[in-house]
C-alpha cells in the first residue's frame, strides 16, 4: 500500500514548507539588520541548498530593490564567505552571485551580501542601509527527520517492488 508512503509526503510538506523567510522592509545596515532578525527570527537569510535559494527567491518582492542576506566575509583579506547561521557552512557550488561579483568595486571594501532585483547576490558595504530576508528556522531539527525518513520510506517502496520483495 502506498498510504504510509502518501501520509509521509504530506507530513513532510506541512513541515517542510513552515520553514520560511520574512521580507523586512525597514532599512537596516548589514548588523542592524542580522541582529533584528536573530532577535525576532532565526537569522538573516541562509541558503542551505538550491532548494532553499528557491523558497528564498520567491519571499522577495520582484519589484522591490536590494534586501540584506545572511553572507558576509571577514575583513581578514583572504575572501571567504560565510553564511550568517554558525551551523551552516557556505557551499561554493552553490552560489547565485551576479556577473562580476563578489568584488571590492572601486576599491571599497564589499564584506556583506544582498539579493538584488534580478534575483542575484552582490557585495556591498555593510554600513549601507537596506531592507532585509530573515530566515525562520524553527522547524529545521524536524525537517532533517523527515528528509531521513522520506529517503527511507523510498528505499521501502523499491525493495517491495523489487524482485526481491516481491512475495
Amino acid at each position: 500500500s502506498f498510504l504510509p508512503f502518501y501520509l509521509l509526503t504530506f507530513f513532510y510538506n506541512l513541515i517542510y514548507n513552515s520553514i520560511f523567510y520574512h521580507y523586512i522592509k525597514e532599512a537596516k545596515t548589514w548588523t542592524e539588520a542580522q541582529q533584528y532578525c536573530r532577535e525576532n527570527h532565526t537569522d538573516l537569510a541562509t541558503v542551505y541548498n538550491m532548494t532553499d535559494m528557491k523558497r528564498l527567491l520567491s519571499t522577495r518582492p520582484r519589484d522591490k530593490g536590494d534586501a540584506w542576506i545572511g553572507l558576509y566575509d571577514q575583513t581578514d583579506g583572504i575572501r571567504t564567505w560565510y553564511w550568517s547561521l554558525p551551523e551552516v557552512e557556505f557551499n561554493e557550488s552553490e552560489t547565485n552571485w551576479d556577473q562580476g561579483e563578489p568584488n571590492d568595486h572601486k576599491g571599497v571594501t564589499e564584506n556583506c551580501g544582498i539579493l538584488i532585483s534580478n534575483l542575484k547576490w552582490q557585495n556591498i558595504p555593510c554600513e549601507l542601509e537596506r531592507p532585509f530576508l530573515c530566515y525562520d528556522g524553527k522547524n529545521l531539527e524536524v525537517c532533517s527527520f523527515m528528509d531521513y525518513q522520506t529517503v527511507y520510506f523510498r528505499q521501502l517502496i523499491q525493495f517491495f517492488f523489487s524482485k526481491k520483495g516481491r512475495i
